[in-house]
């Protein structure tokens, strides 16, 4: 707590314009004390008026997994983070559609699946032996409850078919690359599968996210920033 308390007031003081903090979540990494930290500190910042968001990789969010690794792997790594009384902390959650075939594979189902298995109750036994405030914090009877309300719910999307993990040959998808069928081109969604996942959510969802801005940007001269557009348009802003 003392941590997180210094840690606060040294970002107010020296970056007085921030107002918001976000924790991208990749697999999984340290330990539950590691957690701990990190999730005194967003707690911290959500009582003191910071916007809170998150952004996990499905794999580190998945309730079809019944299993947890918090030192490398990152099967549900960081699933107590959002369980429980513990999602009072977040604005915003935004679970990275781009980065598992599980919730951002090859068909729009397998992204709505996903998004109701999070939005619909699930529970996870619990088995004890991970313990720390970030854990016992989502416990519900015993048990890792998870049930995230749509209105907190963003999904990340690739802003192109080159905009994932080795999926084109150079680092900003130049023209002329070949986008790998087993990456990011596998897990692109057009603007017409966006809407029909919009829609099936009853248009209820926050949002979409995308990663990323660069690669939103570097799609042409005549499709600069396609994806924002395309999700402006769905959303009517």
């Amino acid at each position: 707590e003392q941590w997180a308390s210094k840690a606060i007031s040294s970002i107010k003081s020296q970056y007085p314009w921030i107002v918001g903090l976000d924790l991208d979540v990749e697999n999984s990494w340290g330990s539950a004390l590691t957690t701990d930290y990190i999730y005194e500190l967003f707690k911290q910042a959500k009582d003191q008026g910071f916007f809170t968001s998150m952004a996990p990789q499905t794999t580190s969010l998945d309730p079809t997994v019944n299993v947890f690794t918090l030192n490398g792997g990152g099967a549900n790594g960081y699933f107590a983070f959002v369980t429980g009384s513990n999602i009072d902390t977040w604005d915003l959650i935004s679970p990275q559609l781009y980065n598992n075939t599980f919730a951002g594979g090859d068909s729009t189902d397998s992204a709505i699946k996903y998004a109701n298995s999070l939005i619909n109750e699930s529970t996870i036994n619990y088995t004890g032996s991970l313990k720390g405030e970030s854990w016992e914090g989502g416990l519900v009877n015993g048990k890792l409850s998870i049930k995230i309300p749509i209105k907190k719910l963003v999904l990340g999307f690739p802003a192109s078919t080159c905009a994932c993990s080795d999926g084109c040959a150079d680092n900003q998808g130049a023209s002329g690359n070949t986008c790998s069928s087993t990456s990011g081109g596998s897990y692109y969604k057009t603007s017409s599968e966006i809407q029909t996942i919009y829609n099936s959510l009853n248009k209820s969802i926050r949002g979409f996210m995308t990663w990323s801005i660069g690669w939103d940007w570097n799609q042409g001269p005549s499709n600069t920033y396609k994806f924002g557009k395309d999700i402006s348009s769905i959303l009517g802003l």
